[in-house]
């Protein structure tokens, strides 16, 4: 059953207002001024709640100046310049974030596809395109060594229209080769353009080699562990 989106007055500042023993309703405005635009009804969870409610309940607190572990206050202003003061986006990235490798993904994304989907959807906040939650487990996922970072946008594009992070996971095209495929790969190349690589300067030759490379794995290999490995190969 829908529960329906509490009709209370607009109050000064965020607020909670307790719907069920699983959901929170939260309400307040897109910036810490008081002429900032009204967002619509929030729903998040408790664990999303606990997380962000000291940030909901004081307009005068910052990220920078709360902190967040393993991130500079310096780095959290520039996110908050980032978000131009939108606080919606602020609170989401305050329930999303989990661990410090993951941080510049979820502002990444934030910025970038998912701010797309809320401007194709005509969605105010990013809580109405996908929960933050599970932007967490995405950003999780694609933190693995074995993902591949060339995939990450298409990746996040795809979760957003509703593939789930199983799918993801089972997905091949997402995950970079085994390390000894790809060295069999790139020697296979390396014997079939030995004389052009041999006679050309290695730093010029270098992202040829891995072009050719990305074309044998059609496209399936992380270019960053590619041009790595090939580095290590003919210098």
């Amino acid at each position: 059953m829908t529960t329906q989106v509490p009709e209370l007055p607009s109050p000064a500042f965020p607020i909670k207002e307790e719907i069920s023993r699983d959901n929170v309703w939260v309400r307040g405005r897109t910036q810490s001024e008081p002429n900032g635009k009204w967002i619509p009804w929030i729903r998040m969870t408790e664990e999303e709640h606990e997380k962000s409610f000291w940030f909901l309940g004081d307009p005068h607190t910052t990220l920078a100046g709360q902190g967040l572990e393993g991130v500079s206050s310096k780095r959290l202003a520039e996110v908050e310049r980032i978000f131009n003061d939108d606080r919606v986006k602020m609170v989401y990235f305050i329930c999303a974030a989990s661990t410090p490798n993951t941080y510049e993904r979820i502002v990444n994304w934030l910025a970038g596809p998912i701010a797309e989907t809320m401007k194709e959807r005509g969605s105010m906040c990013p809580h109405e395109v996908v929960s933050p939650l599970n932007i967490r487990d995405l950003a999780t996922l694609t933190t693995n060594p074995r993902f591949s970072s060339s995939k990450s946008k298409d990746a996040v594009k795809s979760f957003l229209d509703g593939v789930t992070i199983e799918s993801l996971e089972a997905d091949k095209s997402y995950w970079a080769q085994d390390t000894s495929e790809l060295d069999e790969i790139i020697e296979l190349v390396y014997n079939r353009e030995r004389d052009k690589i041999q006679n050309s300067d290695p730093n010029k030759i270098v992202n040829w080699f891995v072009g050719q490379v990305m074309k044998e794995t059609r496209g399936t290999a992380d270019p960053s562990v590619v041009h790595e490995r090939i580095s290590k190969h003919i210098n």
